[in-house]
């Protein structure tokens, strides 16, 4: 298995005949197609979506090119499809690379010939290179403070960065250095962000900031059991990031999200500590009261507000 960020320089050594892209990132997926595609410098190229069958693909794969050289199929396909190409991944067509673009990593044990590619969100680090070099295409520099923050408002989803950063850049189209005044201005904060600012505030004390983003959530459609249950993860974050000294890398491993969130949950949070365990342990009791059916979503998160 290999990382999306490493795929360019396993293009410069080998073309691999079999590509499994997997990850919630569509950008990175698409990216990876045309980084495959832009290698063999072909215009023989199939496609195929989760209508087709296994066969039919596996017999478009075995079918010699119309134009010479090698051909390439390009498939979405579900996951649970992926086992019926085992037969082909031990034996694949030498002339043809078959993509196949899943949802969820399916490595098949014992195919030399097959690479499966991560395309999920990808590290701080990394994404943060990625926005200086795409703002440093069209001439333009970006403070690493507002590439963190474009990164951090989008979940490190490149997605939805190359979405925020068009518009960014488009609007300010005379300004050379781009900062977190015009970040701050113009890009929509993630989803998720906006409930981490939901925590902050609880934590702080923000009544009224709490309400603010409660309602504008409410505003574009977003349910109170999906505001209570997205918290209640908030702020267990924020909880077990600041009771270990673990690496980000670690404990976004464990928790399952980006060190980028670790790391600004415990920059945000590091003298609140005692606040946050107090939200934590009232927020559980709420939802065990919501399990055991003694109230409802909807006044379990309008009770969160009498913490502050």
């Amino acid at each position: 298995m290999m990382e999306f960020v490493n795929l360019r320089a396993s293009l410069k050594e080998k073309v691999e005949s079999v590509y499994i892209l997997f990850g919630a990132d569509i950008f990175l997926v698409n990216k990876a197609v045309d980084l495959i595609v832009g290698t063999l410098k072909t215009d023989d190229v199939s496609k195929f979506d989760e209508s087709a069958s296994a066969s039919q693909i596996i017999g478009a794969c075995n079918t010699l090119s119309m134009f010479g050289g090698k051909r390439i199929i390009l498939a979405r396909v579900v996951d649970s499809t992926v086992k019926e190409f085992s037969k082909y991944f031990g034996a694949p067509n030498p002339e043809c690379v078959l993509i196949l673009i899943v949802d969820s990593e399916k490595a098949p044990a014992g195919a030399k010939s097959v690479l499966c590619v991560d395309c999920n969100p990808m590290k701080g680090d990394v994404v943060l290179k990625l926005i200086a070099n795409q703002v440093a295409a069209v001439g333009k520099t970006i403070s690493t403070t507002a590439a963190g923050l474009v990164a951090k408002y989008c979940g490190n989803n490149y997605a939805k960065i190359d979405n925020e950063l068009v518009k960014i850049l488009n609007f300010y189209s005379d300004e050379k250095i781009i900062d977190t005044t015009h970040v701050e201005e113009i890009i929509h904060k993630d989803e998720e962000f906006q409930v981490y600012e939901l925590a902050s505030c609880l934590f702080k004390g923000d009544q009224v900031g709490a309400n603010k983003i409660h309602e504008r959530l409410k505003g574009v459609g977003v349910e109170d059991y999906v505001v209570f249950a997205s918290l209640i993860s908030a702020i267990r974050r924020v909880y077990y990031s600041l009771g270990t000294k673990a690496s980000n890398d670690a404990v976004a491993a464990y928790l399952k999200c980006s060190p980028w969130a670790i790391n600004f949950a415990r920059r945000d949070n590091k003298h609140l500590a005692s606040k946050v365990a107090n939200v934590y342990k009232h927020a559980l009791g709420l939802e065990y009261k919501i399990k055991s059916g003694e109230i409802g979503v909807e006044a379990a998160t309008e009770m969160l507000w009498m913490l502050v």
